[in-house]
């Protein structure tokens, strides 16, 4: 998924199946909103609650790891870290 623009939230829709020998029946059971913004929560397995569309308290817990990728900014401060006869190093800040 490609953007312009990182929004600061993500909506997970949970739906549920119901099935029985004659029908099959999908219903919304809630919604969880996970923060995009907040760094410390990517990359490892992380819970939300889940909020009954209606009634809006706690039906589950949505347990869920992502990453957010991002083009980094502009390299700021450049400055030679390491110097050998075939390879220089250059660091900077982020």
């Amino acid at each position: 998924l490609s953007l312009d623009h990182l929004d600061s939230q993500l909506v997970c829709y949970l739906w549920g199946r119901k099935a029985s020998l004659r029908n099959e029946e999908f219903t919304l059971v809630g919604w969880a909103i996970v923060p995009l913004d907040d760094y410390k929560h990517q990359r490892k397995l992380s819970k939300w609650g889940v909020i009954d569309i209606h009634e809006k308290h706690r039906v589950a817990e949505l347990h869920m790891s992502y990453s957010v990728c991002t083009t980094p900014s502009a390299v700021q401060r450049p400055r030679v870290a390491e110097v050998q006869q075939t390879r220089v190093t250059i660091s900077w800040d982020p």
